[in-house]
Formats: C-alpha cells, sequence, structure tokens
C-alpha cells in the first residue's frame, strides 16, 4: 500500500527535481534585492537562478562559473560561496520583475530547487527612515 507521502516523493523523483522551502521577498522599482539560496552537498556543483517555469536552459537567468568567480550578466549577479550557498541580484528592479523563481543546483540524477516569490512594489523603500511609501 503507497502513502500519499511515498506518492509525492515518487512523483518528485520521476520529475528529476526535488524541491523545498520557499522564500518571499519585496524590492522597490529601481533598487535591487538579494536572494540568498542555500543547498547541501552541494559545494562543487553548478548553481543556477531561474524564471518559472525553470523547465528549460532557456529560463534559466544567471549561472555560476566552476571557478568560483561571481557572475555579473546584464541585471544579475550570482556570487557562489563555494560551500553550498549562494547569492544572486537582482539589480534595477522592474515592475515586472514580480513573480516565481527558483534557486536551482545542477546534480548528477536530478536537480534540487527553491522557490523564490518576488513581488516588485511602486515608490522607494522608505522604512530606513520613518517614512512609508
Amino acid at each position: 500500500m503507497t502513502t500519499p507521502l511515498a506518492s509525492l516523493i515518487f512523483s518528485l523523483a520521476a520529475l528529476g527535481s526535488i524541491i523545498a522551502d520557499t522564500l518571499t521577498l519585496e524590492g522597490h522599482v529601481g533598487g535591487d534585492v538579494q536572494v540568498r539560496c542555500s543547498h547541501i552537498n552541494a559545494d562543487d556543483n553548478v548553481k543556477y537562478f531561474c524564471k518559472a517555469p525553470c523547465m528549460t536552459e532557456s529560463n534559466i537567468l544567471i549561472k555560476s562559473t566552476r571557478s568560483g568567480e561571481p557572475n555579473i550578466d546584464r541585471r544579475y549577479s550570482l556570487f557562489d560561496e563555494g560551500s553550498g550557498v549562494f547569492t544572486v541580484t537582482i539589480f534595477d528592479l522592474k515592475k515586472s520583475d514580480s513573480g516565481t523563481y527558483w534557486c536551482g543546483v545542477d546534480r548528477e540524477h536530478k536537480q534540487s530547487l527553491h522557490e523564490v516569490i518576488l513581488t516588485v512594489l511602486e515608490g522607494k523603500d522608505m522604512q530606513g527612515f520613518g517614512l512609508k511609501p
């Protein structure tokens, strides 16, 4: 007899991906946002950041280099700390950047993904000054 949890795990494994955790972030138009992603046992793996649905190479916005150097491409940067942790920065946010993204790690038999939901708000972030936009 198969339990619902076993069915879910089997379905995810059949898709070739393991999905965990959701990170929700807010940023402001014209500002920058940093996304810190962490994956276990991924020190030397290629890391990437993509916009949903993240099913093909064309959905990948930026990926790490194996050399450990930061990768900067247009409005995105990715810095791989070499410990399974990497940080993606999106520069000059636009309202159209709102949506679902994925932090991913290439693995031999499957990928591991963390969902990131970004909401880009109009106006400047004035909270640090005690003001509301």
